[in-house]
């Protein structure tokens, strides 16, 4: 369904529709890049910096989160992780466990621990 747009007055031109093709140049094809040749001399490696030398009592004189701050990110991400499923493990072979084995206060289920009533 279209919509028919009479022109403001008579003289002016009629708006081009959206579906006329464009007007834009084409692309220009892309330019190859030049190639290098290689230099004579052989190429530097680089070196990888190494880490610095640490001193036994700069050591010994870091507290436990500069100890963490100082291991690479990957090696924290991967100790948190197994920290993190060793007590997810931890926690269901406790229900597991005590599931199999309750205790005296939990022998007719309840978890509250059973309290004589005061007497009046």
């Amino acid at each position: 369904m279209s919509i028919a747009m009479k022109p403001r007055n008579s003289t002016a031109a009629p708006k081009l529709s959206h579906r006329r093709m464009s007007t834009k140049t084409p692309a220009k094809p892309k330019q190859a890049k030049p190639i290098v040749k290689p230099s004579s001399q052989p190429a530097k490696p680089i070196a990888k910096s190494s880490p610095k030398p640490v001193s036994a009592a700069s050591v010994a004189s870091r507290n436990l989160w500069q100890s963490w701050m100082v291991l690479p990110p990957q090696t924290r991400l991967k100790i948190s992780a197994i920290i993190f499923a060793w007590s997810g493990l931890a926690l269901i072979a406790s229900y597991w466990l005590e599931d199999m084995f309750p205790g005296e206060s939990n022998m007719n289920g309840s978890w509250k621990h059973e309290s004589s009533s005061p007497s009046s």
